[in-house]
């Protein structure tokens, strides 16, 4: 059996503090588990037995050569996934399987999951003249530090001049032009105005969105425990920390007996969400430790420890 161990290597020099996006051989797949000191007793994903306890996804090679994927569930009954020589989708199958557990746990997910990166594709290029490049070219400036002064990458104050500069400062430059008899001016006060309602609606709908997504936020305590909504996902509290427990979605459909509190207060039930690794303060104008991504995982000093595989859907066939 021949193994892509070399582009796996690769990857692994590449990306020393985030796990591959795909991995393709079984012997790929042990060296990732090994590399990231992936503790099977803690994430429940095993490799290379035929493993039969209940709450565990395996992936083996039996005596005939054939790969064998399934997941043990909650009540001991075996789901079969695949079954047979192609390796590939055998180890693909399982592969992704744990990528998808890995992002149902933020404080996994930030450590061991690349950031998203934003693809540009070429530009056209087109004729112009040197009056509408300029304020083009100022106008892009301006938008993007903007953008940059939300996240703390760039003062605030040296974004406002520019946009400034540009709006109204184009009405400005059109009067000086005419005065001064060039033949060409900036472009009309269309452009800045489509400018001015550009960042508007930038600065203004970023915001908005967040308060939508967030707008549920606050703490649900149930006759069962209690939980915390943040954004699109919810946290539950149990043996003194907070785990996740789901999307927003399936906790509001499972749960209409609550006490709804939008802060917190004392009390022995309970800690502080604020406290947690799952804080994430949105209000923030910059990115913090906690908000932030990590700078990817160090086998050395993180630990599994803190995986809670009660987050699983162990009653599904997968």
């Amino acid at each position: 059996m021949k193994s892509s161990g070399r582009s796996y290597n690769k990857v692994m020099e590449n990306e020393k503090k985030y796990l591959p996006e795909k991995v393709e051989t079984y012997e790929a797949l042990r060296r990732v588990f090994e590399e990231f000191k992936i503790d099977s007793e803690k994430t429940r994903f095993y490799i290379g037995d035929d493993y039969t306890d209940p709450k565990a996804f395996v992936i083996y090679q039996d005596d005939f050569g054939d790969f064998v994927v399934y997941k043990m569930k909650a009540d001991g009954s075996r789901a079969l996934r695949y079954k047979g020589k192609d390796e590939r989708h055998a180890v693909s199958e399982y592969y992704q399987k744990f990528l998808e557990e890995v992002r149902k746990r933020p404080a996994f997910a930030r450590k061991l999951l690349r950031p998203s990166t934003i693809r540009t594709g070429k530009r056209r290029k087109t004729k112009m003249d040197p009056d509408t490049k300029w304020f083009l070219g100022m106008l892009f400036g301006a938008i993007g530090l903007l953008i940059l002064s939300m996240f703390g990458l760039f003062p605030i104050w040296a974004a406002v001049i520019l946009f400034l500069l540009v709006n109204p400062g184009i009405f400005l430059w059109s009067w000086i032009a005419d005065k001064s008899g060039r033949s060409t001016v900036f472009p009309p006060k269309a452009f800045s105005i489509v400018a001015l309602v550009l960042v508007l609606l930038f600065g203004s709908g970023s915001m908005v969105y967040k308060r939508y997504i967030h707008k549920h936020d606050g703490y649900y305590v149930t006759p069962y425990g209690a939980y915390y909504a943040q954004g699109n996902d919810v946290y539950y509290y149990n043996n003194d920390d907070w785990y996740y427990y789901g999307t927003y979605d399936h906790f509001h459909s499972s749960y209409d007996d609550y006490t709804y509190y939008d802060d917190y207060y004392y009390n022995e039930d309970y800690d502080d969400f604020t406290y947690s690794d799952y804080y994430d303060d949105w209000t923030s104008s910059g990115w913090d430790s906690d908000s932030d991504y990590d700078s990817g995982w160090d086998s050395d000093s993180d630990s599994w420890d803190s995986w809670d595989s009660g987050g699983s859907d162990w009653d599904s066939d997968w």
